[in-house]
């Protein structure tokens, strides 16, 4: 017998109602733990933080036509850029 999926359904009264099986292992319903297997990743404004300041009109524009069309490229490159300063002075 297939649901309406396709996917086979294979009757076993050895297995209690309330189990299924993911990747292979039979787990049960009561003991499943969806966010332990699946853990959300954090949110992009969970780790960053958004601030204004000013640079100089030649590194702004070096860096613009250096990520033109690469979407978060220039935070990347700010983030890496002020870590190397800031692990260097310390």
């Amino acid at each position: 017998m297939r649901n309406a999926s396709g996917i086979k359904i294979i009757a076993n009264s050895s297995i209690p109602e309330n189990t299924i099986m993911i990747r292979g292992e039979i787990k049960q319903e009561d003991k499943l733990n969806i966010e332990e297997m699946y853990p959300k990743k954090p949110k992009f404004e969970e780790l960053h933080t958004r601030d204004t300041f000013w640079v100089k009109n030649e590194i702004f524009k070096k860096l613009h036509s250096m990520t033109k069309g690469n979407k978060g490229m220039k935070t990347n490159i700010i983030n890496d850029a002020l870590e190397q300063f800031l692990n260097k002075i310390n």
